[in-house]
């Protein structure tokens, strides 16, 4: 009696052990970065009953919008102001730290402006988060170390106190990031503001919901033929497992003659990969483009013929969601299941010609069953991608998805109003001369 084929390491590697260790360890990962792996500087600060300024990041890239965060750890309120009396406290002080030595980079009274609308009063234990994206590049332009000087007040004081905060990194952008920026992330940015702008209330959310359907209509012919060439592939899964049954012994003539079988059907093992190679370099263009913070500190970035735009009237909130933070809780459920319900549709199909297609036992691992866990295994790898990204790469992410979802119920309805796949005509002509 021959001895039963072992399963191979693929069919071992998706099984339901390899699902929940992958969902336990990046659950503590998760959980790690949101509560436990804080900077050394705000654990310690953390500890101190002071009044504390830091920036949101340690380090931050050339172009991207710096968030400041004030909190209150004493017992009484403290209010930010802007005394404008002419004194020094009544400035915001940006200084640039170089070679151990302090140089005063710029010292602007906002007394007009009130960025940010001031006076704020935080209660004890409160925080409260700013930025002042129209001095922004000004202040932040060049590589180097930054701190920033804020008055405020304790109580009902008159004094006027200063606030230092503890230093900010700006980085100059690495080379992958410039190409990015100069190929994908401006005029990703400018298509992204000029629809916006010319929408109802100015919404960026809606703007992105329109240009990604816009680039997935773009991609619309090369992902119908990707699409389709990965159903023909589930289509002739039967011929291919014959193949592994009959040359499982003589690997080299195998991958022969499956190669042949895949030129006759006219077919790519590797198609279904192109929708989202297509598509990956726009992800990381919204990725970066968010990252730098959607606001008027962007205006250079505008084309000359978009100059126009003010890009502070921009509505950066959609539904309940801030677009240029990450939303860890809603955002990425709705999208994980959004991506479930995509490979269901997908596999819908295959799931229909199970019942009659041919099986085979063999030693290479069963692309249904490894489907069948990646419909849970991807869905969660998504999520917890959307849980660390801002809400605008989500919802870039969600449409893309439904879209996707919509394309591939389409194609499943052409190959099913199609007769089945015919037998290549080489093969037909070898048939008809035999009888």
């Amino acid at each position: 009696m021959a001895d039963a084929p072992q399963p191979s390491f693929l069919s071992q590697l998706f099984n339901r052990r390899f699902f929940l260790t992958f969902v336990v360890v990046y659950g503590v990962i998760f959980l790690a970065q949101q509560f436990w792996l804080k900077p050394a500087a705000e654990r310690e600060a953390a500890a101190d009953p002071v009044v504390s300024l830091t920036p949101a990041k340690d380090t931050y890239r050339e172009g991207q919008l710096v968030l400041w965060e004030v909190r209150n750890r004493t017992e009484g309120e403290i209010t930010l102001v802007m005394a404008c009396d002419g004194s020094r406290n009544d400035r915001y002080t940006i200084e640039k730290v170089s070679l151990g030595s302090t140089e005063p980079l710029m010292s602007t009274a906002l007394c007009e402006g009130e960025v940010p609308p001031l006076p704020v009063t935080l209660t004890p234990g409160m925080r409260h988060r700013f930025s002042i994206p129209e001095y922004n590049t000004a202040m932040f332009g060049t590589a180097g170390q930054y701190t920033l000087q804020l008055p405020y007040t304790v109580g009902a004081s008159p004094t006027v106190e200063t606030l230092q905060s503890t230093p900010v990194t700006i980085k100059t952008p690495g080379a992958i990031r410039n190409v990015f920026r100069s190929i994908i992330t401006r005029p990703l940015f400018n298509v992204l503001a000029w629809v916006s702008n010319t929408l109802p209330g100015k919404s960026f959310g809606w703007g992105i919901v329109l240009v990604t359907l816009a680039v997935r209509l773009l991609l619309f012919i090369p992902n119908q033929k990707a699409m389709r060439s990965q159903e023909v592939m589930k289509e002739i899964q039967p011929k291919l497992k014959q193949l592994q049954e009959q040359y499982k012994d003589n690997q080299q003539l195998l991958a022969l003659k499956t190669m042949e079988l895949y030129k006759q059907y006219n077919v790519s093992p590797v198609s279904s990969c192109l929708p989202i190679l297509l598509q990956f370099p726009v992800l990381i263009g919204f990725y970066y483009m968010v990252q730098e913070g959607l606001g008027p500190h962007l205006h250079d970035r505008l084309y000359s013929f978009l100059q126009y735009i003010d890009l502070s009237a921009l509505n950066n909130h959609f539904f309940t969601l801030d677009l240029t933070r990450p939303n860890p809780y809603v955002l990425p459920i709705i999208v994980g299941v959004a991506q479930w319900v995509n490979i269901r549709i997908s596999m819908g199909r295959a799931k229909k010609k199970k019942a009659t297609a041919p099986e085979a036992t063999t030693g290479m691992p069963d692309m249904s069953n490894m489907m069948g866990m990646m419909q849970w295994i991807f869905p969660v790898m998504i999520g917890f991608f959307t849980a660390g990204v801002p809400a605008a790469v989500g919802i870039y992410w969600l449409t893309s998805t439904v879209f996707g979802s919509l394309q591939q119920w389409y194609v499943h309805r052409q190959m099913a109003q199609e007769k089945p796949v015919k037998q290549p005509k080489k093969n037909a002509e070898i048939v008809a001369k035999r009888r």
